[in-house]
């Protein structure tokens, strides 16, 4: 990621893109994890998503989509769950970013990581 333009939080978007490469040194990725576990919490802890999304969000809550929870990622799950439904370009490449790092590790998916506990052990 040393081509990456620094401000936006893109060198930190990067490096999750690029996390399970085997370039990655063991500290880094295991930082990383802890910036996904941080991330799956809430659109506050994804400066993308708060930037490019709280429109969407508003949108889908003020209509009935999704629930007007807050925490626990459940605005995330809405968007993702919901993702034909956003209108904002900017916010649905965020969203389909978000669900490439989803598929990529279960830990980056809101609730996920408790639900296969056994499974993962």
């Amino acid at each position: 990621c040393s081509d990456e333009r620094e401000g936006g939080g893109r060198v930190i978007l990067c490096l999750l893109d690029n996390m399970h490469h085997k370039e990655i040194e063991p500290s880094c990725r295991k930082a990383l994890v802890a910036e996904q576990q941080k991330r799956r919490q809430g659109i506050e802890f994804n400066p993308a998503l708060m930037n490019n999304c709280q429109k969407d969000i508003d949108d889908l809550e003020k209509n009935g989509t999704c629930k007007q929870a807050h925490g626990g990622g459940t605005r995330i799950e809405c968007l993702t769950r919901n993702a034909d439904k956003i209108k904002d370009p900017s916010c649905h490449a965020s969203v389909e970013r978000v669900m490439r790092f989803q598929s990529a590790d279960l830990r980056a998916k809101p609730g996920m990581e408790t639900a296969c506990k056994q499974d993962i052990e």
